[in-house]
């Protein structure tokens, strides 16, 4: 899909949003590090993982595919400083930036309404996407600051479960080549065209109704490989295992794995 972000538009909608109006979402702050145990949904990848389709989130997510393996990754969301942010994320790997110097960028990037100014920014910058560049330059020449990534948490010791440790950054300095495939969409909207081998949908069952979700499943379900597995957890209200547990009992090619706070279906034919 062709990907446009345009600092306009995320003006003029932070200056009109409202609570009903729910387009602010296509430029809404994305994370700057996960919040997730990504190792420990890492282990539900099948042995074939040639193609994965993952949320993008706060980059960590297509990282940790291309960590455990995957050789082509699709990433999707509903914003696209989730795009952005990964591919800061790249550039500063492809740059050399140590683990320190990451870490600290992405510290500085924390809650910050100018990134071109951030320390280490103009290092990457002309590594980024030229689209990218042009939206990141707008949005820091305009008045009224853009805060891209103002949700998430500070990197800190406590959270190096949810992180990339060192020697794992050094293996991502030797995997990664390229910026991920971007999908801009709400996985409700989700259009695909290919199949994958896994598909990683984060928490996002816990942010839509029961229907919507069901829908979802319904669509993944017929861009999934045999053997392929989706992949699902749940951190807040809604209860995603009850849909997974539903699709072995309509479909006879697919088993359920695992249900509860983490839950995985597997296409067996």
């Amino acid at each position: 899909m062709d990907f446009k972000p345009s600092a306009a538009e995320a003006l003029h909608l932070k200056s009109i949003s409202t609570l009903s109006d729910k387009r602010w979402l296509r430029y809404a702050p994305a994370y700057i590090l996960t919040n997730e145990n990504l190792h420990k949904s890492m282990e539900f990848m099948p042995a074939k993982r040639d193609k994965v389709l993952t949320v993008a989130a706060s980059g960590d997510h297509p990282l940790f595919c291309k960590l455990y393996g995957a050789k082509h990754v699709t990433t999707f969301d509903i914003t696209c400083n989730a795009k952005i942010i990964t591919d800061i994320k790249i550039a500063a790997i492809q740059e050399g930036f140590d683990i320190q110097q990451y870490r600290n960028l992405l510290n500085n990037l924390h809650k910050s309404t100018n990134v071109l100014n951030v320390p280490g920014m103009d290092n990457i910058a002309g590594h980024l996407p030229i689209n990218v560049q042009k939206y990141l330059a707008d949005a820091a020449d305009s008045k009224l600051r853009l805060n891209l990534f103002s949700s998430g948490q500070e990197i800190e010791e406590k959270t190096e479960k949810y992180t990339i440790n060192a020697k794992e950054y050094e293996q991502l300095r030797n995997v990664i080549k390229e910026p991920f495939d971007f999908i801009w969409s709400d996985a409700v909207d989700l259009k695909l065209t290919e199949s994958y081998d896994f598909i990683h949908l984060s928490n996002i069952a816990d942010y839509m109704s029961w229907q919507n979700f069901g829908n979802i499943l319904s669509h993944l379900i017929q861009h999934t490989n045999i053997g392929g597995r989706i992949f699902a957890d749940q951190q807040n209200t809604f209860n995603a295992s009850e849909l997974f547990i539903q699709v072995p009992n309509k479909l006879n090619n697919w088993e359920l794995l695992q249900s509860g706070a983490i839950n995985v279906l597997q296409r067996t034919r």
